[in-house]
């Protein structure tokens, strides 16, 4: 019977397949002394298996903002998901297998920077994906970033909460294409501001899975 037991919990541990970084990327070191802010930026980080069709781009209605160790977009400026899907104001990139590879994807863990918006309420953003070429797909709710003046996301920048993918069904066991993309807006008054991910140590941007 032990020996049954053990050769089961065997079978099972060596089929689990463990969390790695699909993709991350790492600003620190990016500004204009150093050659800009390159678009579209690929990851600094990319696992074995993990094929990237498109690095980090800004939308049509967004341009690259020029901060030292970070890299987003300027110019967000709209008060509704809708509206920014509409003006191209997000920030994107796609990832694919290898050939003959899946992907399964398991979160997106960021650190953001905010600028231009200590003197309104907050910032939402919302995650979207589209394997090959199919429709935009909310993942989750809008998450609103409170702002008020002073405060780190100004500056070093903040961790935001990691969003969960492994839940997402669409997103396992993928051997098309994936875009994932950001959409950003204002919670209340239309004002420009920033979105830019940056500037806590390691990766800024980090989208965790498993290749098999």
């Amino acid at each position: 019977m032990k020996k049954i037991l053990l050769a089961a919990f065997l079978i099972a541990f060596s089929s689990q397949v463990f969390a790695e970084t699909l993709a991350g990327w790492d600003p620190e070191g990016l500004s204009a002394e150093k050659g800009g802010w390159p678009s579209p930026w690929q990851p600094t980080t990319v696992a074995d298996g993990v094929d990237v069709v498109q690095g980090l781009t800004c939308g049509v209605g967004v341009r690259l903002a020029t901060l030292n160790d970070g890299w987003g977009g300027n110019g967000f400026d709209t008060t509704s998901a809708q509206a920014a899907v509409t003006t191209g104001q997000y920030l994107s990139f796609t990832l694919s297998p290898a050939k003959g590879r899946e992907l399964a994807f398991s979160s997106i863990a960021m650190n953001i920077r905010l600028v231009g918006r200590s003197y309104e309420p907050g910032v939402v953003y919302q995650w979207q994906y589209r394997i090959g070429n199919g429709s935009y797909t909310d993942i989750g709710k809008p998450v609103e970033i409170s702002t008020a003046k002073g405060h780190e996301y100004e500056t070093k920048g903040i961790a935001a909460p990691e969003l969960k993918l492994d839940g997402v069904s669409a997103l396992q066991s993928v051997r098309e294409p994936v875009e994932l993309r950001l959409l950003a807006w204002a919670a209340t008054k239309s004002r420009d501001f920033s979105f830019v991910f940056g500037r806590l140590a390691g990766d800024d941007l980090v989208i965790s899975g498993s290749v098999k």
